[in-house]
């Protein structure tokens, strides 16, 4: 199995408490590291750290998997497709440590660059350039196969490494190959992107009009702008779904205060009859007291007179 060592650079307020990355001394970032395994089959869960990434090489079915907390099995990945109908953090897989899926921009991605986690606006970048270059598309009128999509993607990334080892063997000399053609350790920030869908996930606009012919020049601009079109109503449906929410805490606010107000006026009401009504008592009883004082003087007088 080969293991490669990835790291991204992040801001540590978007990390849940506990996380086990160091954050440097400024507190103004943290770095994310973890590990991307490479095998033939699925992954075991006998290996991996919360946070890792697995590809599956099995030839024409490659496969991309995370490792989640909690039960801390390998998920698979297949969010290569992009709704705009739908907000992006609900699509996007979030990291395992982030404080909050909606609201902490941290997302696994992959294309031909590689894989690792990054922005919602990195990974839209990205599927606008998949799209240009018709990687991982769906033919309009056909059922998405997620599936054979990752893994067309995950084929591509693997030949793009291919060629630029291949690359840099032919421009290094004879004694520094041997050296030259082990992978890259460190992470590095992937191009991200969006495509456009519709709810049933079939690509709305033609990437290509037929199965034999490629895209134009002109076809492949038309279909990124659509693509970054769609990225920005889904960021603005986005941003009035969070103001919706916000707009509702703010009347269910008001609402307790006016009840708790409410609440007050009555309380202050009843003591204000309690005591009405106490001292409506008093003044009975006092009136009483006269009257039965001045029957007695009465009868005190009449029987003086006798």
């Amino acid at each position: 199995m080969l293991s490669i060592q990835r790291k991204v650079t992040v801001n540590p307020a978007v990390l849940a408490a506990g996380h086990p990355y160091p954050i440097y001394a400024s507190n103004q970032s943290c770095t994310l590291q973890f590990v991307e395994f490479r095998a033939v089959g699925p992954p075991s869960t006998h290996f991996g750290h919360v946070g890792d990434v697995y590809i599956d090489l099995t030839p024409k079915r490659h496969a991309l998997y995370w490792r989640d907390r909690g039960t801390a099995h390998w998920r698979r990945w297949t969010g290569v497709l992009l709704n705009q109908h739908i907000p992006l953090h609900q699509q996007l897989v979030s990291h395992p440590w982030v404080r909050s899926v909606e609201f902490s921009d941290l997302y696994l991605w992959a294309d031909p660059g590689g894989v690792t986690w990054t922005s919602k606006d990195s990974i839209c970048d990205s599927r606008a350039q998949m799209i240009q270059r018709n990687i991982a598309t769906v033919v309009p009128g056909t059922a998405p196969n997620v599936e054979a999509l990752v893994s067309e993607l995950l084929h591509r990334m693997l030949d793009a490494e291919r060629r630029a080892s291949g690359e840099r063997h032919s421009e290094s000399p004879p004694s520094s190959r041997s050296s030259s053609s082990s992978l890259p350790t460190s992470g590095r920030n992937v191009v991200q992107g969006f495509t456009q869908g519709s709810s049933s996930g079939v690509v709305r606009f033609p990437l290509v009009n037929d199965s034999s012919r490629v895209l134009t020049e002109q076809e492949r601009y038309q279909a990124a702008e659509l693509a970054l079109q769609g990225m920005r109503r889904a960021q603005d449906a986005e941003t009035r779904a969070k103001q919706v929410r916000q707009n509702e805490k703010e009347v269910i606010s008001l609402s307790y205060h006016y009840q708790k107000r409410e609440q007050q006026l009555v309380a202050a009401l009843a003591a204000a009859q309690q005591r009405s009504s106490g001292e409506l008592q008093e003044m009975r009883a006092a009136v009483q007291s006269l009257q039965r004082h001045a029957e007695s003087a009465q009868q005190d007088t009449l029987t003086a007179g006798n």
